[in-house]
């Protein structure tokens, strides 16, 4: 069985390498007369101070950061899913507008119009309109009878793709669409 001294030489070992300010307040707290007390007293609260000025200066990098805009433009590729359809992959095509809104058009003269938040490439939100169109001449209609609805976006911004889930209140699936964007400060 280990002695005291070896338990806390261990442990030490174990923290004295680490960046995290918390491994060392908790060396202090399970060896408050050990060995390294005073050293790992020091490292906490120089890592602390450290950690408090790293947070400190993430807002005004932030701040720096460029912003990531959609180019005017189309029409690009797109497609989508839908859990009424399993299986069936729409394959609408889409216009990036000149204030950054997306329309989008299928096969079946499906049209919708979406505005979207690209604020965070990782997490991208936005509002969508759609419109329904017609098949075999005849108008399409969701299940309540409307011919639109709005549909809600989240997805994420990967080598010039957003791709994530839509949902409105008949349906959800999938989408990705190509897009063209550019950094703006």
């Amino acid at each position: 069985m280990p002695t005291a001294a070896e338990l806390d030489e261990s442990y030490w070992q174990g923290v004295r390498s680490s960046s995290d300010a918390s491994d060392f307040a908790a060396y202090a707290k399970n060896f408050p007369k050990g060995m390294h007390v005073a050293e790992a007293e020091m490292m906490s609260r120089k890592l602390s101070r450290t950690a408090a000025a790293a947070k400190a200066e993430a807002p005004a990098s932030a701040a720096r950061a460029l912003k990531v805009v959609l180019v005017p433009g189309g029409p690009f590729p797109a497609w989508g899913t839908s859990n009424l359809l399993p299986g069936i992959i729409g394959h609408p095509t889409l216009t990036i507008n000149k204030d950054g809104s997306i329309d989008c058009v299928d096969a079946f003269g499906n049209r919708s119009h979406a505005v979207i938040n690209m604020s965070d490439p990782n997490n991208i939100t936005g509002k969508q309109f759609t419109h329904l169109g017609f098949m075999n001449n005849m108008q399409l209609r969701y299940p309540d009878g409307s011919i639109d609805t709005e549909v809600t976006l989240q997805g994420k911004l990967v080598n010039n793709e957003i791709t994530g889930t839509w949902h409105d209140k008949f349906q959800h699936g999938e989408f990705g669409w190509t897009v063209r964007t550019t950094t703006a400060p």
